[in-house]
């Protein structure tokens, strides 16, 4: 099966070369542990033996971390080491103590030993859900989320290489598209995702398994391909349930409690206890507020984060109008409709009518021919101030040959 090899080329790719750049990474890990884990930690008064340090070392002291900087700056060691540094930096002030993500629909990282059949850890993202929630807890329950799986790599690393195993270096994401649909909001967190996550968790997420994809989600794919980098664009696959039990075992797939499932036999009450399948040292209270989120903006009191959001006004759901030539309509020619709490657009009056295509029409035929339209114009603009000007010039000429014979 062509993309069953394609991602099997892939991970081999990946652990081919750490073991290329082995030594490489090694000298890289020597130069942040000595040099930017003390000045990190001077900046903010603290000293390698208390916890804070220890955390922090802890990290630098993880190779598969160093190899994935390493690997997304072209295996260049200054740039490397200068995006290891600015990542310290925001771990130190930011994200300690290490968190523990809620356990929501949205997100979840299933628990230990579940992984792919390259031993990669299984994180299933159900996007239906995340428009339940205010964007800024979705960015905190996506940062603590990528602390947690970024440990259960660290941890399938050091199981698989106990037992002679292969390197293990990334998760893999079954992106679940059911319900997915484009609002400002999604875009905003896509672009949060690029700009803040993927330089500060370098190469940690590996193959992408698109599920439950159809044509209602072109416009959302048309709009990821002009934004997503080729080396994401790479890894993404997608697959239908039959397909996915190649790359996953059955017993490792979630089986989720609502809509459709993914052909697995993991229960959804085993995905709620994950966090508590976590070894007990890196159990810390989290330090990003999540009992304060922000207060809506029709003035009612904020529900509690893991809590879905619920719209209390008994209004209809607002429409968004996407235009008759929008690269998004899936009814080119026709504007269409889509609520905010739909996936499907419709056209705008129910039906596609001729008069709406004429119209369509009629505004690319005066695009098309505008710029001729448009050079015509100045053209007789042009000839009527030339004519303008000799019957002027003839004028003055009259008058003053009248005044010389007077």
């Amino acid at each position: 099966m062509e993309f069953s090899q394609r991602v099997h080329d892939q991970w081999q790719a990946v652990d081919a070369d750490f073991m290329e750049h082995k030594d490489a990474i090694g000298r890289v890990q020597a130069d942040a542990l000595d040099d930017i884990l003390p000045r990190a930690l001077q900046q903010d008064g603290l000293l390698v033996d208390s916890a804070k340090g220890a955390w922090a070392k802890e990290w630098l002291s993880d190779e598969s971390v160093i190899f994935r900087f390493f690997r997304r700056y072209s295996y260049t060691q200054d740039e490397a080491l200068k995006a290891i540094e600015e990542t310290l930096n925001w771990r130190l002030s930011d994200l300690y103590p290490p968190p523990e993500p809620p356990p929501t629909p949205m997100l979840r990282v299933l628990p230990s030993p579940t992984s792919d059949k390259l031993n990669r850890p299984i994180v299933v993202f159900q996007v239906r859900h995340l428009h339940a929630y205010s964007l800024d807890l979705v960015k905190s329950i996506v940062a603590k989320t990528f602390e947690l799986v970024e440990l259960r790599i660290r941890d399938a690393n050091a199981e698989s290489r106990s037992r002679g195993g292969c390197n293990v270096h990334q998760f893999v994401l079954v992106f679940d598209v059911e319900g997915a649909s484009i609002r400002s909001s999604t875009m905003d967190l896509m672009s949060w995702l690029l700009k803040v996550i993927a330089p500060r968790f370098a190469g940690t997420c590996g193959t992408i398994f698109v599920v439950n994809y159809s044509w209602a989600h072109a416009g959302l794919w048309g709009f990821a391909k002009r934004i997503l980098p080729d080396r994401i664009l790479s890894r993404i696959v997608f697959t239908q349930e039959a397909d996915l039990r190649h790359y996953i075992s059955p017993d490792c797939l979630l089986k989720a409690a609502i809509g459709l499932e993914y052909g697995g036999s993991l229960d959804n009450d085993i995905i709620a206890d994950s966090l508590a399948l976590r070894q007990a040292p890196r159990t810390v209270p989290s330090a990003l507020d999540l009992d304060k989120p922000p207060v809506a903006s029709t003035g009612l009191e904020s529900p509690s984060p893991l809590q879905p959001i619920v719209t209390i006004l008994s209004t209809p759901a607002p429409l968004i109008r996407i235009s008759s030539m929008s690269l998004l309509n899936p009814f080119f020619g026709y504007p269409v409709e889509v609520s905010s709490d739909s996936i499907v657009p419709l056209p705008r009056n129910g039906r596609r009518r001729k008069r709406d295509l004429v119209k369509t029409l009629a505004r690319l035929w005066i695009l098309r021919i505008r710029g001729q339209w448009s050079s015509l114009i100045w053209i007789v603009m042009l000839g009527f101030v030339l004519k303008w000007l000799r019957e002027l010039q003839r004028g003055t000429m009259t008058m003053a040959w009248w005044l010389v014979m007077r």
